[in-house]
C-alpha cells in the first residue's frame, strides 16, 4: 500500500512538472514572437509532445481511479 502512495505521488508530481513546463514554454514562445519577432524552432514540438504525454497519463490515472465516463444504459446492461 505504501508503494502505491509513493507511486501516485510521483506520478502527480510528474504531471505537475509537465503542466508547468508547458506553461513556461508557451509563455516564452509568445513573448519572444511578439516582442522580438523570433521563435524558437523546438517550442511547438516540445509543447505538443508534453500535451500528448500529459493527456495519456491523465487517461491512465482516470482509468485506474475509476473516474472515466460511462453511458448509463450500456453500463447497466454490462452488470
Amino acid at each position: 500500500m505504501a508503494y502505491l502512495r509513493v507511486e501516485r505521488s510521483a506520478i502527480l508530481k510528474s504531471q505537475l512538472m509537465k503542466a508547468l513546463s508547458m506553461i513556461i514554454i508557451v509563455t516564452v514562445q509568445v513573448m519572444t514572437r511578439k516582442l522580438f519577432d523570433f521563435v524558437f524552432f523546438w517550442s511547438e514540438e516540445v509543447t505538443m509532445l508534453l500535451l500528448i504525454r500529459f493527456s495519456f497519463m491523465g487517461i491512465a490515472i482516470g482509468f485506474r481511479e475509476k473516474l472515466y465516463l460511462g453511458i448509463d444504459p450500456f453500463t447497466h446492461k454490462l452488470r
